[in-house]
């Protein structure tokens, strides 16, 4: 009795293999390292936007919001050192649920990349040792996953860049200087005030860099689902599919 055996050359590297074996094998290859970069970036700009709310808010008593707000700022000068002074009662402050909004969907997104990371190379392990590619099917759920999450996070980046803008706006009404002047002076009111502005850039940067990052996910993935249902072979006959792993979200 002969027994079937899965073609393999793909996944060991055979020097026998053609010139489209090779090439599809770079491909897989090429997609698995790129969707792993993709998710790390989105882990550590995510963390960062999450970080860069949190301290700005943790930075103020009562965790005030600083998105939008509008500080009541008196400049002075004592010898040759500068000094600000905060005035809370008078200061207008954003809404705390739009801090936490911003906070938790980038929480969300770091939490879910994290897990899909590792089950992603688990899932390419397991297709490496069995020799058998992993369900086509996978993908459009995947796709409609990371679809969702830019959606929300594009929806916070657009709360986190205009919320900056309108808060060094107002400072620069306020005390006649851009608002990264606030990180070179003394803070009588609040002992870690210089900080502001550095943990405001912090989330702002990020933001933006995340949306990219998923972005560029977004469209690496339409493009490898494009190209895996064209190589998909008839009657889920996984024998000879070289397809690589799925990209899933960089949530």
């Amino acid at each position: 009795m002969m027994v079937e055996q899965y073609d393999n050359t793909a996944f060991d590297g055979d020097e026998t293999l053609g010139a489209p074996e090779r090439r599809q094998q770079i491909y897989e290859r090429g997609t698995w390292l790129l969707h792993i970069v993709l998710v790390t970036l989105a882990i550590m700009t995510g963390l960062a936007t999450c970080l860069g709310l949190g301290w700005s808010s943790r930075i103020f008593d009562d965790g005030a919001c600083l998105l939008y707000t509008n500080m009541h700022l008196t400049l002075s000068t004592n010898g040759s050192r500068d000094m600000v002074y905060l005035d809370n009662d008078l200061s207008q402050y954003g809404s705390p649920a739009l801090c936490n909004f911003c906070t938790y969907v980038n929480a969300t997104l770091v939490t879910y990349s994290a897990l899909w990371l590792w089950m992603y190379i688990m899932l390419h392990k397991f297709a490496r040792k069995s020799r058998t590619g992993p369900n086509v099917r996978l993908l459009p759920v995947a796709l409609l996953f990371n679809v969702v999450l830019w959606v929300c996070t594009t929806v916070s980046l657009g709360f986190v860049n205009a919320g900056t803008s309108t808060w060094c706006s107002n400072v620069e009404t306020a005390i006649g200087k851009p608002c990264s002047y606030l990180a070179k002076v003394e803070w009588l009111s609040i002992p870690d005030g210089h900080l502001i502005y550095h943990y405001s850039q912090i989330a702002l940067v990020s933001s933006w860099l995340l949306f990219v990052v998923l972005s560029v996910n977004t469209v690496v993935m339409i493009v490898v689902l494009v190209l895996d249902i064209r190589h998909c072979p008839p009657d889920n006959d996984q024998k000879t599919h070289l397809s690589s792993i799925a990209l899933a979200p960089t949530t």
